[in-house]
């Protein structure tokens, strides 16, 4: 149980469920792509972070967003951010996306190309 207790710290981890916030600021060791299991009540699954695109996957369960934080694209220009494979607006500032529509649920994924 230790040895989990380094994910949220590798990954950066973050989330505010009443708030609907979800985010990852990772640690990168030299490293092109970095990928990584997560964990809520409400769902879980991986995120894959690589030089152009991250994609945060659901395996089971669902996510009800507000915000997604990834403070790692602040220098990166966003082409596009996409839940369930349908783009989606939403503003960006500063790593910060919130969505145009308040709360967005997600089922399978959150993809975002840059």
């Amino acid at each position: 149980m230790a040895s989990y207790s380094l994910l949220p710290v590798f990954s950066g981890f973050l989330f505010d469920l009443p708030k609907g916030r979800i985010g990852f600021n990772p640690i990168r060791l030299n490293q092109s792509v970095f990928r990584c299991f997560w964990s809520l009540n409400s769902g879980w699954g991986t995120v894959e972070i690589s030089d152009v695109m991250t994609e945060i996957r659901l395996y089971e369960g669902c996510l009800c967003l507000r915000e997604l934080a990834l403070p790692y694209l602040v220098e990166k220009q966003i082409k596009s951010i996409a839940i369930d494979g349908n783009l989606q607006r939403a503003k960006y500032r500063d790593g910060m996306f919130s969505f145009e529509d308040g709360n967005t649920t997600v089922h399978s994924s959150i993809t975002v190309n840059y």
